[in-house]
């Protein structure tokens, strides 16, 4: 299980890298595969963070509750 969450973490740091490094190196005006690549991150660390605090003592229950009434 804490392969899974280390994968993860190398995998949204390496998706960073990459996006920032094909934003500054390239010089075409169309950037959207950079902003791709920043979504991809941005969706990876949201992940990340969520399962953080779903196993917060005060803040995941809060949150299943959120859940369930946006449903």
């Amino acid at each position: 299980m804490y392969d899974f969450w280390n994968a993860l973490d190398f995998l949204s740091y390496a998706l960073l890298i990459s996006a920032v490094l094909v934003r500054h190196l390239l010089e075409s005006k169309d950037i959207t595969n950079a902003r791709r690549l920043f979504s991809l991150t941005l969706l990876i660390m949201y992940l990340r963070f969520l399962e953080f605090f779903l196993i917060h003592r005060t803040l995941g229950p809060t949150l299943i509750m959120i859940k369930e009434m946006v449903k």
